[in-house]
């Protein structure tokens, strides 16, 4: 290995070989780059036919190129060049990185596993423990493509033990069941401790008005006030919470209140 300063336009990206499928925030990056400079090599690999593929650092990558063509970076870099095809530097440099997704990352764990590494070989190269390695690849493989598409959107929504258990609603093939994914998805977040709690409020601190209304709201059956009716609704309900304190009940046809 050796650091090297290279231009972006002689590392070629292969985002099919990095980790990270969902790429965004790159505005953001590129203006701390701007004002503070790049915190963190590039991970580059010789190229057979010249140049460099780049191994680990897309989000960094494609910030630079953003300021080299807006002529804000001259488009230099420092690199870290490595001879191995640079797979676990990848993901180790991407493991517990936000933005992240965990079906993604199990995605690169089931191709070295299909490729003939064991969780064992991949734990010890990019320094997790085998148990991640395991649940990661469960997640990958038990996610229908919807469900990973919604989740896509709101990657922070669920726990790990949730995706777990959605990723474990297969049919019997071992296919997963996108119509009872979708429905458990909607409980987990429609669940009550998701939703904002409200402020219990105390009945006999709400103008008589606001009261009844509360009052009606909580009936299992609706009150209807019809059109020609209402003006006598609202002569009531001005007389009991004192807005008029003359009515004349008996012209109304009431005889008590």
């Amino acid at each position: 290995m050796r650091i090297e300063r290279l231009h972006v336009g002689d590392i070629e990206s292969r985002p099919d070989e990095n980790p990270r499928k969902t790429v965004r925030g790159i505005a953001a990056l590129a203006d701390s780059i701007e004002e503070l400079g790049l915190l963190e090599n590039l991970v580059v690999a010789p190229k057979r036919g010249g140049g460099y593929a780049l191994k680990a650092g897309e989000r960094r990558y494609r910030a630079l190129c953003l300021l080299e063509s807006e002529k804000r970076h001259d488009g230099y870099a420092h690199c870290l060049v490595i001879e191995s095809d640079g797979e676990f530097e990848a993901l180790a440099e991407n493991e517990g990185r936000q933005g992240v997704l965990p079906w993604e990352t199990g995605d690169r764990y089931n191709e070295l596993t299909d490729r003939g590494f064991t969780q064992e070989d991949i734990a010890r190269k990019i320094g997790v423990p085998r148990t991640r390695v395991s649940q990661y690849q469960r997640i990958a493989r038990g996610l229908a493509v919807k469900v990973r598409d919604i989740l896509a959107k709101m990657p922070s929504a669920l726990t790990m033990q949730q995706l777990e258990m959605l990723s474990s609603l297969v049919d019997q093939d071992g296919v997963p069941d996108e119509k009872m994914q979708i429905r458990k998805l909607d409980d987990f977040l429609s669940a009550p401790g998701r939703r904002k709690k409200r402020k219990a409020r105390n009945l006999g601190e709400l103008p008589m008005r606001e009261r009844l209304f509360v009052r009606y709201k909580s009936l299992k059956y609706q009150v209807s006030v019809p059109i020609e009716a209402r003006a006598h609704v609202d002569a009531v309900l001005n007389f009991m919470d004192g807005t008029d304190k003359h009515l004349n009940l008996r012209a109304w046809g009431i005889e008590k209140l």
